[in-house]
C-alpha cells in the first residue's frame, strides 16, 4: 500500500479526462507526422515524449512551458555538442556528461529559460553518449523531433484550451460549498439529528486542502483574460483557507452526546445563524461558478448582514445564563457549547470576508 504522504490530491475527473484526450490526440498527431516524414525510429520517439511533457491541465501554463522547453532543447543541443567537441576523448566519459549537463542547466538559468532547463540538461547528456560519427546527425534528428512534439502540444492546447480561470473559480466555489455542507452536518449532529448526504465526501475533500486550487491559481498567472484578476483569487483563497479550517474544527467540536441538553436552548438562534451564513456562501459560490460580474451593492448588503451573527449567538448564550441553565451543565457540555459558539462566529466572519472581497474586486 502506498503511504498517504506519497499520494497527491487528484484533479476533478472532468479535468483529468480533458487532459487524457489532449495527450492522446497530440501523441497520435506527433507519431503520424514523424512517421510520414520518415524520422529515424529512436529520435522520432522523442516527439511523443515532448507532447506528453508539454500538454497540461491549462492552456496558459502549457504554452509558457512549451516555449521554455523549446529554448532549453536548443541550449542543451549546443552545450552538449560543444562540450563533446572540446572534451570528448580527452577525459573520462562520465565527467564529460556531468560537465555538459551542468553547463546546460547553468546556461538555462542565466538565460531565464525556466522549466526548460530539465529538457536542456537531458539533451546535453544524451549528446555525450551518441557515437562520434553519428552524434550531430542523431542529435539533430532528436532536436527536430522534440521541437516538433513541443509545437504540436502547444497547438493542441491552443486549439482546445482549458482555462485556469475557470478551474480556480470552480475550485474555490466547490470548496466553499463543501465547507457549508460540513458546517450544516456538524450542527445537525450536535442537535442529535442525522447528517445530510454528502457530509463524508465533503469531509474528505476538505482534508485535502486547497492544493489543487493553488496550483490552478499559479497557472492562472499566465492567462491574460479572466472573470477576475489573479490577485482577487489569491485574496479569496486566503479567506477560503480560514473557512476550511473553521469548518473542520466545527466538525471536531460538534459531537452529540446523549446527555447534552444545552443545545435545546440555543437551537433556534444557532440554526438561524448557520442558515444566514449558508445563503451568503451559496451566493458567493454561484457568482464564482458563473464567472459573471456581481451586483456589488447586493453582495455587500448580504455580507454586512452577517455582522449580526456573533451578536445573535452572544445573546443566545446570555439567555441561557439568565435562565440559570449553564450552572447545572457539565464541563464537557460547556466546552462544546462555547467552542461551537466561538467557531460559528469565525465561520460567519470567513463567509463575510469572501463576500466583501468578491464584491469589491
Amino acid at each position: 500500500m502506498v503511504p498517504a504522504w506519497l499520494v497527491s490530491s487528484q484533479p476533478p475527473l472532468r479535468l483529468w479526462l480533458g487532459l487524457l484526450a489532449r495527450m492522446v490526440i497530440g501523441a497520435f498527431i506527433a507519431a503520424a507526422i514523424v512517421t510520414l516524414l520518415k524520422f529515424p525510429d529512436d529520435p522520432a520517439a522523442w516527439s511523443v515524449v515532448a507532447v506528453v511533457v508539454v500538454i497540461g491541465f491549462n492552456a496558459g501554463a502549457s504554452t509558457v512551458a512549451g516555449v521554455n522547453r523549446m529554448q532549453g532543447s536548443i541550449v542543451g543541443c549546443l552545450t552538449g555538442g560543444i562540450t563533446q567537441l572540446l572534451l570528448g576523448g580527452r577525459i573520462w566519459l562520465p565527467f564529460v556528461a556531468a560537465i555538459a549537463v551542468g553547463l546546460s542547466v547553468t546556461f538555462c538559468r542565466l538565460l531565464r529559460i525556466g522549466a526548460g532547463f530539465r529538457l536542456g540538461g537531458a539533451l546535453a547528456g544524451f549528446f555525450i553518449f551518441v557515437p562520434g560519427d553519428e552524434e550531430w546527425a542523431t542529435v539533430g534528428w532528436r532536436l527536430a523531433a522534440t521541437l516538433l512534439g513541443i509545437g504540436i502540444g502547444m497547438l493542441v492546447m491552443l486549439a482546445w484550451p482549458a482555462r485556469a480561470d475557470k478551474s480556480v473559480r470552480e475550485g474555490i466555489a466547490g470548496a466553499l460549498r463543501d465547507c457549508t455542507l460540513l458546517i450544516d452536518a456538524s450542527v445537525s449532529r450536535w442537535f442529535g439529528q442525522v447528517e445530510p448526504k454528502g457530509a463524508d465526501e465533503a469531509r474528505t475533500k476538505l482534508r485535502a486542502g486547497t492544493t489543487s486550487v493553488a496550483a490552478a491559481l499559479a497557472d492562472r498567472s499566465h492567462e491574460r483574460a479572466g472573470a477576475w484578476d489573479a490577485s482577487v483569487y489569491s485574496t479569496l483563497l486566503a479567506d477560503l483557507n480560514d473557512a476550511m479550517v473553521t469548518a473542520r474544527r466545527v466538525d471536531r467540536v460538534a459531537q452529540h452526546e446523549p446527555g447534552d441538553a444545552l443545545y435545546t436552548g440555543v437551537s433556534d438562534p444557532f440554526s438561524a445563524s448557520v442558515e444566514a451564513c449558508r445563503l451568503v456562501a451559496d451566493e458567493v459560490a454561484t457568482v464564482l461558478e458563473s464567472g459573471q460580474r456581481v451586483d456589488r451593492k447586493a453582495l455587500l448588503e448580504s455580507a454586512d448582514g452577517l455582522g449580526s451573527v456573533p451578536t445573535a449567538i452572544s445573546e443566545a448564550l446570555e439567555k441561557l445564563r439568565e435562565a440559570h441553565v449553564t450552572p447545572n451543565a457539565s464541563a464537557e457540555e460547556l466546552q462544546r457549547l462555547f467552542g461551537l459558539a466561538l467557531l460559528l462566529g469565525h465561520w460567519s466572519e470567513s463567509v463575510r470576508a469572501m463576500a466583501r472581497d468578491l464584491a469589491l474586486a
